[in-house]
């Protein structure tokens, strides 16, 4: 019973606060009633403008304020939604990603002149290096000795070509056409 009788108490406190505020507010608005009407009339149409002024601009500013709580509002919802965008792009990458490292298949990304971009671990394996040393190496030097050998014997030619990123590769070799056999 001692807690319930010191919340009592400290409501009572708090009923006896607001009614001395609201006391002493009436006090304040009785004495400035008293010093509106000890002003002349012409200082009294001057406080009234002033007052309208002031009312005015806490008009305006109150909009403001609802203008820039809704463009806060907005902010959110496209931070959000720009969140959430990241989010979904980051897991596809990682996807896509994980496909292609991860592939039992060898994978090699090309540039337009057959530069490896990059390569996955079974690429590696099949080529006989090790991961690293493949990124930036032309896709033409892992060609077979013996094709390379050929191609240069006959003096043809090997090119790589890509359409572009994701589109492939495609190898020509061009070999002269000869009327006579070459002696090796």
């Amino acid at each position: 019973m001692g807690e319930m009788g010191e919340m009592g108490k400290m409501g009572k406190m708090g009923k006896m606060g607001k009614m001395g505020e609201m006391r002493e507010m009436r006090e304040m608005g009785e004495m400035l009633h008293e010093y509106m009407m000890s002003l002349t009339p012409e200082q009294q149409e001057q406080i009234g403008e002033i007052g309208d002024a002031i009312a005015s601009s806490l008009d305006s500013l109150e909009v403001a304020y609802e203008r820039m709580q809704t463009s806060l509002d907005v902010s959110d919802v496209i931070e959000q939604e720009l969140l959430e965008q990241s989010e979904s792009g980051f897991i596809q990458y990682q996807r896509y990603y994980d496909l292609f490292h991860f592939a039992p298949d060898a994978c090699l990304l090309t540039d337009t002149k057959g530069l490896i971009l990059e390569a996955n671990q079974a690429a590696a394996m099949l080529l006989n290096v090790p991961h690293h040393y493949l990124m930036g190496k032309p896709l033409v030097v892992y060609v077979p000795a013996v094709e390379r050998h050929l191609v240069e014997l006959h003096g043809g030619t090997i090119h790589a070509t890509s359409p572009g990123v994701g589109q492939g590769t495609t190898f020509k070799v061009k070999l002269p056409l000869i009327d006579k056999p070459i002696n090796t």
